[in-house]
């Protein structure tokens, strides 16, 4: 998402994946799956949008979580379409935000910031996470879900467009945003 402008987005229904309502406060619904990020509670407390997360551990970690929305975890890949308040966790947020998406009825989702490949030793668009060690590569796990969601969305009905500029993911049509909006 890095030097793309996304102020087109403002009048849609944007989900923000982890801390990406720190950047962008004015989407709609946020979600975290990732049970670490206990330092969000007082931003993510004053944050007035709807919260979402799949963290088990969320009702444990005490003061500053008001008004988060707990769903259950499945481990399965793809979209969960028949256990009601549960999505697939995926191995990684963004691609579990999809479920969060098919929860609330979407019949478009379009990934914006699923590059899946460092930028410059960078893993991530923001400096809210430590830095990591060179070797460090999350993206061979995020990769394998992607055939499962494409099959299951297609069998839902939810179209699923990729409009993040030199993506890995090659599972979904990509379309520029600005043709989008």
């Amino acid at each position: 998402m890095k030097g793309m402008e996304l102020n087109c987005l403002k009048l849609k229904r944007v989900i923000g994946v982890n801390q990406a309502f720190r950047v962008y406060p004015w989407v709609d619904v946020t979600y975290f799956g990732d049970c670490q990020f206990r330092e969000l509670a007082p931003s993510i407390d004053q944050w007035p949008g709807i919260k979402v997360t799949s963290c088990g551990r969320v009702p444990e970690l005490g003061k500053g979580w008001r008004g988060i929305r707990r769903v259950g975890r499945s481990k399965n890949y793809g979209i969960e379409t028949k256990k009601v308040g549960f999505v697939s966790w995926n191995g990684n947020s963004g691609a579990s935000a999809i479920n969060i998406a098919y929860w609330f009825g979407a019949r478009r989702v379009v990934l914006l910031g699923f590059d899946m490949h460092p930028d410059n030793d960078r893993h991530n668009f923001h400096d809210f996470y430590p830095a990591r060690a060179k070797t460090f590569d999350p993206y061979k796990n995020h990769m394998r879900c992607w055939p499962y969601i494409a099959r299951d969305a297609a069998e839902v009905g939810l179209e699923i467009i990729n409009a993040t500029p030199d993506s890995a993911i090659k599972d979904f049509p990509f379309m520029k945003l600005e043709k989008l909006i």
